[in-house]
């Protein structure tokens, strides 16, 4: 678990992000949810998780309250 956080957050922090940075995280209960919850607690970013089932307009809303300007799923 801890070797995979670390990878990930290596990722993350070759995105760019970075200590205090909310990042949306659109995913589904996983195993890979946990890499990126202790990834981005290992680098400072705050993880927003956002409601799968949200779509369209319902979604659009929750991002821009968030003040997110950039949200990537998959």
């Amino acid at each position: 678990m801890n070797a995979r956080a670390n990878s990930v957050a290596n990722s993350l922090l070759g995105l760019g992000i970075k200590k205090g940075d909310k990042v949306c995280m659109i995913m589904a209960n996983s195993v890979e949810f946990l890499y990126a919850y202790f990834a981005l607690a290992k680098i400072g970013a705050v993880m927003v998780p956002i409601n799968i089932a949200l779509k369209g307009n319902l979604l659009r809303y929750q991002i821009d309250k968030l003040g997110l300007l950039r949200c990537d799923g998959g």
